[in-house]
């Protein structure tokens, strides 16, 4: 795909921390979750979730590249229309970002 093409990726898989016969051989319906990353969600009462979202990529004035996980669905939300929103939320996203990094809280958990 060149660079310069649009990308936008439906991803639906299930999350798991098992590696089992079934786990292992099929990557294209489970992602093995390391014991070391944080997922609240998965515990000994629920072995398995299922997560799907989007990925898009929006080419910034500048001529580089971002990536966007979002749940916006692609009917209600074409790429053209990701981005016009994106571009809209981008100057609060940055302030949250580094308003995250100032204050310690990008390693932050509730425990």
């Amino acid at each position: 795909m060149k660079k310069s093409e649009k990308f936008d990726a439906h991803i639906r898989t299930t999350l798991t921390r098992r590696h089992t016969k079934e786990t292992l051989g099929n990557p294209d319906t489970y992602t093995i979750l390391q014991p070391s990353a944080d997922f609240d969600f998965l515990d000994e009462n629920c072995m398995y979730y299922d997560i799907e979202f989007r990925i898009v990529r929006i080419r910034l004035d500048n001529g580089t590249y971002i990536c966007i996980a979002t749940n916006l669905s692609g009917e209600e939300f074409p790429l053209d229309e990701i981005n016009k929103l994106y571009r809209m939320r981008w100057s609060e996203e940055t302030s949250f970002r580094e308003l995250k990094y100032t204050i310690g809280l990008i390693n932050w958990a509730i425990k």
